[in-house]
């Protein structure tokens, strides 16, 4: 019998590494705003005030949100693929799976402490363990427990605005000596990053690296629910079939892609514009409740993107689109590259550009990477079976050097 192995480059579906690819930019695009400068600094003026409104609010609208909800939603995805395979294989699911996860969160953590502190893989990892509780479930208990967590996480987001926005009115002097507090304490803050970042020296950078770690994975803790629910998305479409090509799939990409579209696109333009008049919080305590419309607002969005996605690729402009499976087959070392790449331009070990690039060069930088990206991966993959991250992962996960070479 052969030893477990991980799937074979023809055994991939195009689609996934299509989407994975997709993703990428969206990903690379939304990081532009951490890496480049403190991010809070976007939010310290009302948007008609930003050096770049229209790129910064077009950013909130159409992507900030949506690209890590796609990655997740094709998590839950591919778990539920890789069970398939396990399954077939007679080997046991969970625990191999559990084994990758691991894996990813040894990577994640090196990535944070590392590289860069804006890491999601790590947390991946962690909402990842619950994954295997869900692999024998009904639909039925998994779409009670999408709407649950979608649920409980946009009320109580919702529930917190009101509580600032009535706070306001009942007491407005104190309102607005809390959210000038608030501006002064972001203003602090982003000198410190900036000093930090762009100045060094590196045990300086190293301790701000950790404290911004520390706050990421916090935030993420907050917004875990959002990503177990597109997860389990990922899980339901994969047992609808909607990852094969089949007209009842192609129906239900269709109403997918029209309400996801359809309402995802005017509930975000709503957030956004509730959100861009300054700092969440006591300065704006508006856009905290707006937040909540968020989580219904992203995940449709999300979900929207992925369906127009897939039935473009099934249809003419399927040429142009394959190219994106390149970069989708590596997408864990183009991640990580990404941060490579961008730390060592804006950090002090590198040319010092932190606070210092605009949002459009920067964005014009993360396009640019990612159009690199796509024959460099090509070429890549013209000689060896995998990414070299990938290729750490799966032979760490299966415990044996797997095959490189092609």
């Amino acid at each position: 019998m052969a030893p477990p192995h991980p799937t074979e480059p023809q055994e991939r579906i195009e689609a996934m590494d299509v989407l994975r690819g997709f993703a990428l930019l969206g990903v690379f695009s939304v990081n532009m705003l951490f890496f480049a400068q403190p991010m809070d600094l976007h939010f310290l003026r009302p948007l008609a005030e930003h050096p770049s409104p229209w790129l910064f609010g077009g950013l909130l609208w159409l992507a900030q949100g949506k690209f890590y909800g796609l990655f997740s939603f094709l998590f839950g995805l591919g778990f539920a693929v890789q069970m398939d395979r396990f399954e077939a294989r007679s080997e046991d699911g969970p625990r191999r799976f559990r084994r990758r996860l691991w894996v990813l969160l040894g990577l994640g953590l090196a990535h944070g402490i590392l590289i860069w502190p804006g890491d999601i893989l790590a947390m991946y990892a962690l909402i990842g363990f619950a994954l295997p509780r869900f692999a024998r479930a009904r639909d039925r208990e998994i779409r009670i427990w999408i709407l649950a967590l979608l649920g409980l996480l946009a009320l109580g987001i919702l529930g917190a605005g009101i509580r600032l926005v009535l706070k306001a009115h009942a007491a407005p002097q104190g309102a607005a000596q809390a959210a000038a507090a608030q501006i002064q304490q972001i203003q602090e803050g982003a000198r410190t990053m900036t000093e930090a970042y762009r100045e060094g020296p590196f045990p300086v950078l190293f301790r701000q690296r950790l404290r911004d770690l520390a706050g990421n994975y916090a935030l993420t803790l907050v917004v875990s629910p959002h990503i177990l629910a597109l997860f389990l998305l990922g899980l339901l479409s994969a047992r609808l079939g909607l990852q094969r090509d089949t007209p009842e799939g192609q129906c239900t990409l269709k109403r997918v892609a029209a309400w996801g579209l359809g309402l995802g696109l005017p509930l975000n333009l709503l957030t956004t514009l509730a959100t861009v008049r300054g700092p969440l919080g006591p300065a704006n305590p508006g856009g905290v409740m707006a937040l909540g419309a968020f989580i219904p607002g992203s995940t449709l969005l999300c979900l929207g993107y992925a369906s127009a996605l897939t039935l473009a690729l099934r249809g003419g402009l399927a040429p142009w689109l394959r190219v994106l499976a390149w970069p989708g087959r590596m997408a864990l070392t183009c991640y990580l590259g990404h941060a490579v790449v961008f730390t060592l331009t804006f950090n002090a070990y590198g040319l010092r550009l932190y606070g210092r690039m605009g949002l459009g060069p920067a964005l014009l930088m993360a396009l640019g990477l990612w159009l690199i990206l796509i024959p460099l991966c090509r070429a890549w993959l013209s000689r060896f079976r995998m990414g070299p991250a990938e290729w750490v992962w799966r032979s760490l996960t299966y415990g044996y050097a797997q095959p490189f070479l092609r």
